[in-house]
């Protein structure tokens, strides 16, 4: 019988608003925490604390027709979990595989882009990318918090790497002029173009098809069950909690039994805590995808190799006029 990993034995999560202080510790599987808007002592039980039941054979076959939010929910007791089927699964069972500690400095052929967006009341998200030779994507910096035009230019030009910087890909919705210059107010700019008046040159439009978007980001991540070698096309940095955190929560719409007799599981993920996902999305969209060396790669070398000396002969041929 095979033991439960660790994070899903333990993983009773207190809700917002709860503490355990000053509570006796409870037995194995189980937890208590003091709810404060009634001062009510809750306590949960794990089906881990059932001897018979500790097994990740028996979690397997329990859950084995379940969304993962609804195992999260009533078996790991993760009252933070959404609701829906998540989008990207696999990232928290395998994180070191897409979690990697930056190299520096970045190699001067690498190319640096930054993916912006905007938020005065919700975060603004920033992520800086480290685009190798071959396309592959790294993030290494992220910035998120709500900010003005203001903030996000100082910002910007204080990384160090700001001069690198190729360009800024941004939600497209900052081009369109619904701001009122702060000195003349019959003036409406853009986001994009007070940015500009602040030193940032080098904002693009970003391509916000949501669908295509996030077909990008799972063609990048390179998740298979059939081939778990893959070198995924996109990592990140264990300093951005954020976009992490956003993409292990994201999740498709929660459709009942019946809505799905009539209705098509939906293609996007919900809207909602996606901030710096979105952002990630306008950088992603910008670049071409990255190419893969064919197994046969020597071969074709030496085939290209060829046909460059028939070409080389050919030209001294026609040099020498031995040939029309």
């Amino acid at each position: 019988m095979t033991e439960l990993p660790e994070h899903f034995r333990l993983n009773i999560q207190e809700p917002k608003g709860a503490s355990s202080d000053g509570l006796i510790k409870p037995p194995y599987g189980m937890k208590s925490w003091r709810n404060f808007k009634n001062g009510y002592t809750v306590a949960a039980c794990h089906f881990s604390a059932d001897p018979e039941k500790n097994s990740l054979e028996w979690f397997k076959e329990e859950t084995k027709n379940l969304r993962d939010d609804q195992v999260r929910q009533e078996y790991l007791l993760d009252f933070t979990s959404r609701a829906g089927q998540k989008a990207f699964p696999y990232l928290e069972m395998d994180k070191p595989r897409w979690v990697k500690e930056t190299k520096y400095p970045i190699p001067q052929n690498h190319v640096i882009i930054a993916g912006l967006d905007f938020g005065g009341t919700n975060p603004t998200a920033i992520n800086f990318f480290e685009i190798n030779e071959r396309g592959k994507f790294h993030c290494f910096w992220e910035f998120y918090k709500p900010s003005s035009p203001g903030e996000i230019a100082r910002v910007l030009k204080n990384h160090p790497l700001w001069p690198r910087v190729m360009k800024v890909v941004a939600d497209p919705s900052i081009f369109n002029k619904n701001q009122h210059h702060k000195d003349h107010h019959e003036v409406i700019k853009s986001i994009g173009e007070m940015l500009e008046d602040l030193g940032i040159y080098n904002i693009e439009r970003g391509v916000n098809d949501r669908i295509a978007g996030l077909q990008r980001v799972k063609h990048m991540l390179r998740h298979s069950e059939y081939n778990p070698n893959l070198e995924p096309w996109l990592t990140f940095d264990p300093t951005c909690v954020s976009i992490w955190k956003e993409l292990i929560g994201l999740t498709y719409p929660e459709l009942s039994p019946e809505q799905l007799v009539n209705k098509n599981p939906e293609e996007d993920v919900v809207k909602k805590n996606d901030h710096q996902y979105d952002a990630m999305r306008y950088a992603l969209m910008s670049w071409k995808v990255p190419s893969e060396f064919s197994k046969t790669y020597t071969t074709d070398v030496n085939a290209f190799k060829n046909i460059e000396e028939e070409f080389d002969e050919r030209a001294r041929l026609l040099e020498h006029g031995d040939i029309w």
